[in-house]
């Protein structure tokens, strides 16, 4: 009768380890290689720590919530309740003396042409951007569209719809979507559940929709530059 001596379990079980590993690599290799389905660009974003399994909002989406809120709420109770993160504080694009050169009727409230003229401002690393930016946006933010900034140019876009509209230039990568609008025009557009975005220099302004004198939402847009 044979006898496994400690020797042999101890090359049976590195053998077994080596062929897991080995398999395992195989299996990897190939969802990068073929991108089934969003097995790639998730294991690409937790490897990077940009997708969904990093804790917290990326500091653009907090840029993003301070153009939102500055607009909606106004300044600078809009600003107080908007996180702080490495060293972005909403607070600072409610300078007062700036708030009251741009504030057309008085209410504190930076939207539209007054947004474009103090917009929010951030320099980013590579980052992400999820369609939940903003909790208590609802339907204004379901879905991420992207627009092309060299067909009708950043400062003069307006959407006839209330969703967060990002710059073509800006995207690295990211899960589309099919858009929640039939009817978007400026060449044609694509809509995003989340987005990777390249690393650089962002300003953020938000413009009111109103459909026959009535408001429906209000949209932040996000420019590369």
């Amino acid at each position: 009768m044979d006898i496994e001596t400690p020797r042999g379990k101890g090359v049976a079980m590195r053998t077994i380890v080596l062929v897991a590993i080995g398999v395992g690599g195989l299996l990897f290799g190939f969802i990068m290689l073929t991108g089934i389905g969003d097995a790639r660009e998730n294991i690409i974003d937790i490897l990077l720590g940009l997708g969904s399994s990093a804790k917290g909002p990326s500091k653009l989406e907090v840029a993003i919530e301070c153009a939102y809120y500055r607009c909606k709420e106004g300044c600078p109770h809009g600003a107080e309740n908007v996180e702080i993160i490495d060293g972005f504080e909403c607070l600072k694009f409610c300078d007062e003396a700036v708030v009251n050169s741009v504030d057309s009727n008085g209410d504190k409230k930076i939207c539209g042409s007054e947004s474009r003229d103090y917009p929010v401002t951030i320099s980013i690393e590579a980052s992400y951007v999820h369609t939940n930016t903003i909790d208590d946006a609802g339907s204004e933010l379901s879905s991420i569209v992207e627009f092309n900034e060299e067909t009708v140019g950043c400062e003069n876009f307006r959407p006839s719809y209330a969703y967060l509209y990002v710059t073509r230039s800006m995207i690295v990568d990211g899960k589309t979507e099919i858009c929640p609008t039939r009817n978007m025009a400026y060449g044609g557009y694509n809509c995003y559940d989340n987005v990777k975005v390249a690393a650089g220099d962002y300003s953020i302004w938000v413009h009111n929709i109103y459909v026959l004198g009535v408001y429906v939402g209000t949209s932040p847009i996000v420019c590369m530059g």
